[in-house]
């Protein structure tokens, strides 16, 4: 069985010296790296673009949120105002038979 190692790195136990890189000198390795730097670059890129599309989409989701309860609240408001005409006008004589969520 042969090693696919070069002799001088079988011989000198090239592959037990590992050493382990700083955090600055994996930086340095990966911008000097042009094709996996840019990618990484551009991943960073990406994200920061999709966190800013999700803080606009969740002030979007927020605006949304509130015009809806303003809507649902000027609903509720007619809805009252039609009984209180109805009650008026002697169309709706019982208020039994109005729906609890209203009343």
């Amino acid at each position: 069985m042969t090693s696919r190692r070069p002799p001088a790195e079988r011989r000198r136990g090239w592959h037990h010296h590992v050493k382990e890189a700083t955090e600055k000198e994996m930086v340095i390795a990966v911008v000097s790296n042009d094709k996996e730097g840019m990618v990484i670059q551009g991943m960073e890129h990406r994200a920061t673009l999709l966190d800013d599309e999700k803080t606009i989409l969740e002030q979007q989701l927020t605006a949304g949120t509130a015009r809806l309860e303003e809507l649902r609240r000027k609903n509720r408001e007619l809805q009252i105002k039609l009984i209180v005409c109805d009650l008026m006008s002697g169309r709706c004589n019982n208020l039994d038979d109005l729906t609890v969520d209203i009343l």
